[in-house]
């Protein structure tokens, strides 16, 4: 949910930067601070989505998958059920 909240967030933040340059392709002036705190305000957005997506990665980690063939294994495979590749274990537990 927080996820979608933020990407509300910079939905709206990018639309009012469009509305933005296009009042300054109109000729208005003084808007560079706004423009400047919503361009500085969508990269913490992005900063804090691609931290959220980590965090969700790392607690649902993806199945392995043979190195030999790309078939996705089931967790505890030690050898590939297609081709017969030993399967090494990246985060071994302990």
């Amino acid at each position: 949910m927080e996820i979608s909240k933020l990407e509300k967030e910079m939905e709206n933040n990018l639309s009012a930067l469009g509305n933005l340059v296009f009042m300054q392709y109109k000729g208005e002036e003084g808007l560079e601070d706004e423009v400047d705190r919503l361009l500085q305000s969508t990269r913490e957005l992005e900063t804090e989505m691609a931290e959220l997506h980590e965090q969700i990665a790392r607690l649902n980690p993806k199945p392995p998958t043979c190195p030999s063939c790309q078939t996705q294994l089931p967790y505890v495979a030690k050898f590939c059920y297609i081709c017969g590749t030993k399967i090494v274990d990246d985060n071994p537990a302990g």
